[in-house]
């Protein structure tokens, strides 16, 4: 009997130790889960698996990738309500694969459909066989980007048939193209396959369009239309709205950007269209950042498809996959993907998928660390590194040590996502300690005075938080005054006053600081745009805030001033956007 107690718990040790390394979970166990309906319960031994692999101070990086993968699978994937019979044998087919299972189960998203992933897939393979397997990288970028419709008149199926015209556009014509997909990773290649345009026209950007040797080129070979600027109406009328149309007959900066975009995606450059305020108040603008390669790394170019003149600020990109905006700044860090091994970069997202396995903040802070190190481009691990730095129970030494892993990385490669991380992790420190870090944090941007703005009003805000509002409107007012020529500050700075003067019932002195800021500030031309300029803007909120004190007549000379500018209005006989 003591023999076999002791031979019992040998095994038993046998299989603990087993599944601590995560080797008692194979494919075939949770597939066969899936088909016995037994998935919950095989996820949470899936997950302790993985969370007791994370704890390990050597990473196993196969046993990760894989139990990682399968969580995705057992808990969200296997679950998912399938519209077709096909798109079962797709899952069962597709966690089996050895390259393109844990390829794709480990870039899903939280945003991301399952059920559509997978629908997009069984078309993809449907349509085009062996030739999925030879593009693994592509075919998921085409899943998570495609599993959503990109316009609200989409049907899934409309978005299905897209994602599977722009994969036939780039794998048959791959001789032809700028840049070799193969040779990319999926979280590049999303902004590669979300092409908006038919496929018509995407054969005449390589066939009857000649990219520029310089491909933001192609943003100023669309001709200026002040006639559409003033309008706000591309000229085009009954024309179609193509890329031909547009280089034929010219547009704004939206239309340029579009273009470029395009005709840089038709030819293999994956890109993406940036918005945002320009520096010298002007208003909307629209412009491009495209990948370009250089000894086999991809770099973002946020500056060659854009006027150099503008002064612009941080711009808006939208994430392909996940529907989410990042400024460029944050995107241009994702080329960093492409000096990652594929095994790293699953590695990297794996491990950022199952942080939430992780209770205490240092292993958290841990995990993120080796994420990062395997894939430098991972933003989300990037993300969550320095949101548990902002938590106050966080020790200021490990915020110390992440900030000079920022500062590093990233100051002077990427200074707005630096500026973002280190303004991050100081909210999460008392209010004397916030203006320390800032004060060293300015030294790091000597040449960029949007941030150093930026900064001011965050040390105001953490004066407010110290009950000294008086050292804060100085603050305020005093990037206000320095700020004129920079429109997005200047609405910043002035919104930071107004919420310090109008509860305190200084309406007077309010008032005043408005038409200080509106009278100085650059006077846009008239245009069908004016009203997203910045003076536009305070021009509304002082008009509004004379109404409030009783001046309807000067509020009128304001809105009369204003409306003149906005030629939009015009065109709709006086009844504007708003």
């Amino acid at each position: 009997m003591k023999a076999r107690n002791c031979i019992l718990t040998i095994l038993i040790a046998i299989g603990l130790a087993s599944a601590a390394r995560g080797d008692v979970f194979s494919i075939d166990d949770a597939v066969n889960a899936w088909k016995e309906n037994t998935l919950p319960a095989a996820a949470k031994g899936i997950e302790s698996s993985l969370r007791s692999e994370l704890g390990q101070k050597k990473l196993n990086e196969d046993s990760i990738i894989r139990l990682a993968a399968l969580r995705m699978f057992a808990t969200r994937v296997g679950v998912a309500k399938f519209a077709a019979d096909e798109d079962s044998k797709t899952l069962e087919w597709v966690v089996k694969h050895p390259k393109l299972g844990p390829l794709l189960l480990t870039g899903i998203s939280e945003r991301d459909n399952p059920a559509r992933v997978i629908s997009v897939l069984t078309a993809l393979r449907a349509k085009f066989g062996p030739l999925v397997e030879q593009y693994p990288e592509l075919a998921v970028a085409t899943c998570v980007v495609w599993d959503s419709p990109v316009r609200e008149d989409q049907t899934p199926e409309q978005a299905t048939a897209a994602g599977r015209e722009v994969f036939a556009h780039l794998t048959s014509n791959r001789k032809s193209l700028r840049v070799d997909s193969l040779n990319l990773p999926w979280p590049i290649l999303i902004y590669l396959v979300d092409s908006r345009v038919t496929p018509a026209e995407r054969k005449w950007a390589i066939d009857s369009y000649r990219l520029p040797s310089d491909p933001g080129g192609a943003y100023f070979q669309v001709k200026y239309d002040m006639g559409a600027f003033s309008s706000g109406q591309w000229r085009g009328g009954k024309d179609a709205y193509t890329l031909a149309n547009i280089l034929k007959l010219g547009g704004v900066c939206k239309d340029e950007a579009h273009f470029t975009a395009e005709v840089c995606r038709a030819n293999g450059i994956p890109a993406t269209v940036c918005t945002g305020q320009s520096g010298q108040g002007e208003g909307f603008h629209a412009w491009v950042g495209l990948i370009k390669m250089n000894r086999g790394k991809a770099a973002w170019d946020f500056q060659t498809a854009r006027y150099s003149d503008h002064g612009f600020w941080s711009g808006t990109v939208i994430d392909p996959q996940t529907g989410q905006t990042l400024t460029d700044g944050e995107a241009a860090m994702e080329g960093e993907w492409s000096v990652a091994t594929p095994v790293h970069r699953m590695l990297s997202l794996a491990i950022t998928q199952s942080l939430d396995l992780l209770d205490q903040p240092e292993k958290k802070i841990t995990a993120c660390k080796a994420a990062l190190e395997a894939a430098p481009g991972n933003l989300a691990a990037w993300t969550a590194l320095v949101d548990e730095c902002a938590k106050p129970q966080t020790p200021l030494a490990t915020v110390q040590e992440v900030a000079e892993v920022v500062q590093r990385f990233a100051v002077g490669r990427y200074d707005d996502f630096a500026f973002k991380s280190f303004a991050t992790m100081a909210s999460g420190q008392k209010p004397q300690e916030q203006l320390t870090i800032m004060d060293r944090v300015g030294k790091l941007f000597p040449d960029r005075p949007d941030l150093l703005a930026d900064l001011a009003m965050r040390k105001g805000d953490a004066l407010q938080k110290m009950a000294r509002p008086v050292d804060a409107l100085d603050i305020y007012l005093k990037v206000l005054k320095i700020s004129m020529q920079y429109g997005p500050v200047a609405l910043e700075a002035m919104a930071r006053v107004d919420g310090l003067l109008r509860p305190a019932g200084k309406m007077r002195d309010l008032t005043e600081h408005y038409r200080f800021a509106w009278t100085r500030m650059n006077n846009p031309e008239a245009s069908g745009y004016a009203w997203t300029t910045p003076w536009y803007i305070m021009g509304e909120r002082y008009a509004k805030i004379l109404e409030e004190t009783g001046d309807a007549a000067a509020a009128q000379k304001v809105r009369t001033a204003i409306w003149a500018k906005d030629l939009s209005r015009h065109d709709l006989g006086g009844g504007g956007k708003k």
